[in-house]
């Protein structure tokens, strides 16, 4: 289980005028994480002996995707990340980890 590593907060007035925003966004930021996926493994090749040997070690610790996007692949994470935040008095009541998410992208 990884931290989060980005999220993206966008207005639900924005999302009820343009329902197709949300995915058109997630979408966007999925691509351009695959794109900086295969950038590094191409330039790590230029500059590392052994640079495809350390994309297969961390494809073997965590995954193809060190960094998964969608509720899915982050519930645990965002779970555990609002149990602590309530043990530890930083917020008052533990969020539905559903709500958080924009009805359209639940499924992710």
């Amino acid at each position: 289980m990884t931290p989060t590593n980005h999220v993206l907060i966008v207005q639900q007035r924005l999302v009820d005028s343009y329902p197709e925003l949300a995915w058109q966004l997630y979408n966007a930021f999925e691509a351009s994480k695959q794109e900086a996926y295969k950038r590094a493994l191409q330039y790590a090749a230029g500059y590392l002996l052994f640079a495809k040997d350390i994309f297969v070690r961390q494809a073997a610790a965590f995954g193809a995707d060190p960094f998964p996007s969608g509720l899915a692949a982050n519930r645990n994470m965002l779970m555990t990340l609002a149990r602590e935040s309530f043990t530890e008095g930083l917020i008052s009541s533990r969020p539905d980890i559903e709500a958080l998410f924009c009805e359209a992208l639940r499924s992710t």
